[in-house]
């Protein structure tokens, strides 16, 4: 293993966070993609998504819009995590290029960029 893959695992990640870094940090090696600067992102990107999964399992259970003791009504504060944290995850899905349009995007990057380097060496 070469330097710009080893790291050190995050602490104290629960088991759903856990097994979605592992996955992705698989994923990015199996496509030659990972390199260990990228572990922090991963990392928020798994807390995130645990939270999303968390969230969304109170925002079906008490709906999206609550009522008041006044009958007012207003966004489940859960609701809104849950977006949050769909939105932290779609961010960082283009940013780790783990998203179908992030990697049509970067195999295209990469095409271009290996055509240009044959151009220069001929």
């Amino acid at each position: 293993m070469d330097d710009r893959t080893e790291f050190d695992n995050p602490k104290a990640m629960s088991k759903v966070a856990q097994a979605k870094f592992d996955e992705i940090v698989e994923y990015l090696k199996s496509n030659d993609k990972f390199d260990k600067i990228d572990v922090a992102l991963i990392e928020v990107f798994a807390r995130a998504y645990e939270t999303y999964l968390q969230y969304y399992v109170i925002t079906v259970k008490e709906g999206a819009v609550l009522t008041s003791d006044k009958g007012n009504k207003y966004i489940n504060p859960a609701n809104m995590i849950m977006q949050q944290s769909f939105n932290t995850m779609k961010g960082l899905t283009k940013e780790l290029g783990i998203g179908s349009f992030s990697r049509a995007k970067l195999d295209i990057q990469l095409k271009e960029r290996d055509e240009f380097m044959e151009f220069l060496q001929s």
